[in-house]
């Protein structure tokens, strides 16, 4: 049989792209997720007792309020009366004090002129023109007015307790009074809320939550390993941010069937590595622009979003 002809294949070579490179400097960014948590929580609770008389008309759940607006009223009557016995008893301080006050000059004027009567009548009585007995009466006259001096400036040092005692109790009059509005001092939006107009409420009794929006917290979990690229990262929040580098951070987040974006910075760790994960959780706050007039979305409690930190440089 005639041999095969011999084929030369061809050399089957891949496609190549070719760039030139050059060496740079290129920012890290580490990629998490986290879920978003209010920074500011607080319950409301009322610091006195009694029956409410007015609620907010935004008092429930999801109601926005503004900071220093009363949220409840309690009815201040009671409070009010405490009040004016408070200040009679002040007036009453004030009077006993100046009254204190002439009789301590009195006594020590009293003193003044026995004490001048008894250098006179010890003169005479050295010259022989008074007697002994006369001497004698002088000095108990002389005692007797040191001795009213000394009661007289202790009856002024009560009159001046029992002055900052009526003081301290208007005081705390009006402060009891004062809190007869249940205020925040935050704009918040409320979570939850547990009272109506005539309740009666006490002192420490939870009537309702709210949290601040003006800021918003994402824990986001990383390996310890990643903290290299957050140089200046301080583990709890007891320096001062303004004395910090604190890095940018990127939230992404899906509401309302779109793709929201904020900006964030990167203020500390919660101190602690996770012992199951062994992953430590970067916070990152969020201002939050909570704008009821405006159809920008803030960023909401619960949200789930990704969040990309910009980190250290990686040199060429």
């Amino acid at each position: 049989e005639p041999a095969p002809a011999k084929e030369e294949l061809p050399e089957v070579v891949p496609m190549v792209e070719v760039i030139k490179i050059s060496q740079q400097n290129i920012p890290i960014k580490i990629v998490g997720y986290g879920t978003v948590q209010p920074t500011i929580k607080a319950q409301i609770v009322p610091q006195v007792e009694g029956r409410v008389i007015a609620v907010h008309k935004n008092l429930f759940s999801g109601g926005f309020v503004a900071q220093n607006t009363p949220l409840v009223t309690i009815d201040p009557s009671d409070y009010e009366l405490d009040l004016e016995a408070s200040q009679a008893q002040l007036q009453q301080a004030q009077a006993a004090l100046i009254t204190a006050q002439i009789r301590i000059v009195e006594a020590q004027t009293n003193l003044t002129d026995a004490t001048q009567d008894l250098e006179r009548i010890e003169d005479l009585h050295e010259k022989g023109v008074l007697s002994r007995r006369d001497a004698d009466k002088a000095q108990t006259m002389w005692k007797l007015n040191q001795v009213r001096v000394e009661k007289e400036q202790a009856e002024l040092t009560n009159a001046k307790s029992r002055l900052d005692g009526a003081r301290v109790a208007v005081s705390r009059a009006k402060l009891n009074r004062a809190r007869t509005q249940i205020i925040l001092p935050f704009n918040a939006i409320v979570l939850s809320e547990r009272v109506d107009p005539g309740q009666y409420v006490l002192p420490g009794q939870s009537i309702g939550e709210a949290y601040g929006t003006s800021t918003m917290e994402i824990p986001v979990p990383l390996k310890d390993q990643q903290l290299k690229w957050l140089p200046g990262l301080s583990i709890t929040s007891q320096k001062n941010l303004s004395q910090l580098s604190l890095h940018r951070a990127e939230i992404k987040g899906q509401f309302a069937g779109k793709e929201r974006h904020w900006q964030g910075t990167v203020v500390r760790t919660n101190g602690q590595i996770d012992p199951q994960s062994r992953m430590i959780d970067v916070v990152v706050r969020v201002d939050n622009k909570f704008d009821v007039q405006s159809n920008q979305l803030p960023l909401l409690p619960g949200t789930f979003a990704e969040v990309i930190i910009h980190g250290s440089i990686l040199e060429n």
